[in-house]
């Protein structure tokens, strides 16, 4: 996943889940099979860059 920000442009990547218990499983293990709740995708941030200004683009 890519964001945007008026700082940084951010590269995440997906690393597991996150159960409603508190509960964390790898990204190949099925969540449903051993939560009562819900279970939402678990991120890390991968890079951090800051972004080009158009100015900068022009000048090398």
């Amino acid at each position: 996943m890519r964001t945007v920000t008026l700082d940084s442009n951010q590269t995440w990547r997906q690393i597991g889940w996150h159960g409603q218990s508190g509960a964390f499983y790898a990204l190949d293990e099925k969540p449903s099979q051993h939560e009562p709740g819900g279970w939402s995708p678990l991120w890390i941030l991968v890079e951090n860059e800051s972004p080009t200004l158009p100015e900068e683009a022009d000048h090398p």
